[in-house]
């Protein structure tokens, strides 16, 4: 089960603005959570927009700046049950964290629907993809969210795009 309400592996992008309110709307529907920022180490005006958020953690990538390092990052600097992949530009609304803790005692892989209002990503929308999702820690230490094997998030040798195609491909594969 989702027994503890903590998000991982928030990608940050150089978008100190989105902190506030992803926090916020993180406060409001999983109260208790803390949000762990995947941070460059260069990027002061996020870092510092995180650290004046007491419901939030930094993590420096030590693995690089893109999307995969920075989940692999995440997953390394943290030992929370579960990770959420998301960006720094996701906003949580209620019943998110409910919807995915009823089927988190039969999945290791559990994608959510951001789609509100304009469709963004048809696959979402219809339920067949997953943008943004929660993995595992389990199954990331036994079998790996990727290809790549046990004890590996996310990934490595694509940049951004396809990441979450494979992690999610390979779940409903498996």
């Amino acid at each position: 089960k989702l027994e503890t309400a903590r998000v991982n592996a928030l990608e940050a992008m150089k978008r100190p603005e989105n902190v506030d309110r992803l926090v916020y709307s993180l406060r409001m529907t999983a109260p208790g959570a803390t949000a762990y920022f995947i941070c460059d180490e260069d990027d002061k005006a996020e870092i510092d927009a995180v650290l004046a958020e007491p419901l939030a953690r930094v993590i420096i990538s030590n693995r690089g700046q893109t999307f995969a390092q920075k989940v692999n990052a995440g997953y390394l600097g943290t030992g929370e049950p579960w990770l959420v992949v998301v960006g720094d530009d996701v906003e949580f609304h209620d019943g998110w964290w409910e919807a995915a803790a009823k089927v988190s005692d039969r999945f290791d892989v559990i994608g959510t629907n951001d789609t509100t209002g304009r469709v963004k990503n048809p696959e979402v929308a219809n339920g067949s993809h997953a943008d943004h999702f929660f993995v595992r820690r389990a199954y990331i230490d036994r079998y790996g969210a990727c290809l790549e094997g046990p004890g590996v998030a996310a990934p490595e040798s694509y940049r951004h795009w396809y990441v979450d195609k494979e992690m999610i491909g390979l779940a409903k594969a498996r």
